[in-house]
């Protein structure tokens, strides 16, 4: 392999739009590049060739406690005696992407990804020819989908040795059925052949922070910030992040999950290397999200669970569902989504009912973050699932589309435990004539019923039941109450898989 030094992109500036302070717990003598940040805030991760590390960068970690950022220390699981750079935190917390020209690789710079392993990261693995080539790809960012892959590709000129740095572009593959598509420049107006580099996808899925030194620049390079309005679309508007711009070059960027506080690369101190800083804003660079945080655990023995968590789209586009996975060691997980959707959120594990709860955002104005942790029933009898989203039109037992995501879930329940038998129970918020109320909340249980019939489950396993308003779950005084007390209850009754 040939080994090829690129320089690197020098920015100082004398005065920010933005009250910028060191790490100065994190920063040494030498250069630090690339911070990233962990979705919970807890962890810092970055490329530095300071003393103590295993070959000319490697990447660092440093912890915050109470509120401080403690000394890094060298992440020896993923470096190599080679250079690793450029590390990225995976939006859901469980991976680090990272480039290195590490032996074994497919060119000049290829792409990595370690993964979680409860307080350990995974042995490095390649992503393969796929995604890396004899030229350099470096600057990995992943969707919170895990759908969308972004990096910079820099041409290598092997005759001269030299990396052709004024041809770099930001690329992107995309997860289908069939795997990851070929990679592809992204097109205008992102990449205009301007030293276009650094990417990086936010948590809502909607906004990319990258470099460039395109006209209407501040000076040098600038941060500019690429919009669309869906997750998956195409790239509609790029704007400069005027409020930390400077005349003189900002590169490399990173951001905690609410997009509030920024992280950056720069060389602005008195002795001239890069040093990382960090800066507080009033207003988020992405759209509004939210963001669900916590445990997995066993309900009954209180033991973290490594289960898959689906997200799922009330609307029933497949193209908006995913997965991701809860920690098996810590049971820990992270999941941002953007405003303006109803989700269907459910976690699922062998040997378990599965968890499913609704998060609706259709009017949601303001970035949050959210302590969910998720209790898991085992798959015994008398326990039970507790459904608020099952829809039904009001005042009938005609389910809405909304519905589908709970029903799939529990038709697959169904389906993968042959010798599961159930109880479904409808409720209904008080509606002032109990015996309409009784009839009402059976009817919807029956529908229930006949939708598992439907897709052939037999009925014979299904029992169903309607207590109308008799077991109110809140004050049927508040919307917000009677929309929990409109609900729809499945119990184990038998679970016999011999």
């Amino acid at each position: 392999m040939i080994l090829i030094s690129m320089s690197l992109l020098t920015f100082q500036a004398t005065a920010q739009q933005i009250q910028w302070k060191p790490l100065t717990t994190v920063n040494s003598d030498y250069d630090e590049f690339s911070p990233s940040i962990s979705p919970d805030g807890k962890l810092l991760i970055f490329s530095s060739a300071r003393p103590g590390g295993l070959g000319d960068n490697d990447l660092w970690i440093s912890r915050r406690v109470e509120g401080e950022w403690q000394k890094p220390v060298n992440m020896r699981a993923l470096n190599s005696r080679w250079h690793d750079h450029e590390p990225c935190f995976t939006l859901d917390g469980n991976g680090i992407l990272f480039s290195s020209d590490r032996t074994g690789g497919y060119g000049t710079g290829d792409l990595y990804l370690s993964v979680k392993q409860g307080g350990d990261w995974s042995q490095p693995v390649n992503l393969g020819p796929g995604i890396n080539t004899p030229d350099s790809e470096k600057m990995p960012t992943l969707s919170m989908d895990r759908k969308e892959l972004y990096f910079t590709r820099i041409p290598v000129d092997y005759a001269r040795g030299r990396l052709v740095t004024e041809q770099r572009q930001i690329y992107v593959t995309r997860k289908t059925g069939n795997g990851w598509t070929a990679p592809a420049p992204l097109p205008a107006p992102v990449n205009l052949m301007k030293l276009d580099s650094a990417a990086r996808i936010m948590g809502d899925g909607r906004t990319l922070i990258f470099c460039s030194a395109r006209d209407g620049s501040a000076g040098g390079f600038d941060l500019w910030k690429a919009t669309r309005a869906k997750t998956g679309g195409n790239w509609e508007k790029v704007e400069p992040l005027t409020e930390i711009n400077t005349p003189y070059s900002e590169v490399y960027f990173g951001s905690d999950i609410s997009g509030r506080t920024l992280f950056l690369a720069t060389n602005r101190n008195p002795r001239g290397n890069f040093d990382i800083y960090t800066a507080d804003t009033e207003e988020s660079l992405t759209a509004p999200t939210i963001t669900l945080q916590g445990k997995v655990t066993d309900s009954e023995t209180r033991k973290p669970l490594g289960t898959e968590i689906i997200v799922e789209s009330a609307d029933g586009d497949e193209e908006d569902s995913f997965t991701i996975k809860s920690d098996p060691e810590t049971g820990e997980y992270s999941l941002t989504l953007p405003e303006g959707g109803l989700y269907s959120i459910s976690s699922e594990k062998e040997g378990y009912l599965f968890f499913n709860r609704e998060l609706d955002l259709r009017e949601l104005e303001e970035s949050g973050r959210n302590n969910a942790d998720i209790e898991m029933n085992p798959l015994k009898k008398g326990n039970r699932i507790v459904f608020n989203t099952i829809y039904f039109k009001p005042d009938s037992k005609e389910l809405l589309p909304e519905s589908l995501p709970a029903l799939k879930r529990l038709l697959k329940l169904m389906q993968d435990n042959p010798g599961l038998k159930i109880r479904i129970e409808g409720h209904v918020a008080s509606v002032g004539d109990p015996v309409y109320g009784m009839s009402l909340s059976r009817q919807r249980a029956q529908t229930v019923k006949s939708y598992l019939i439907r897709f052939g489950i037999n009925g014979v396993r299904i029992e169903t039941e309607g207590l109308g308003d008799t077991r109110p779950a809140a004050d049927n005084e508040t919307e917000a109450g009677r929309k929990q007390n409109r609900r729809t209850e499945i119990e184990v009754i038998e679970n016999n898989q011999n």
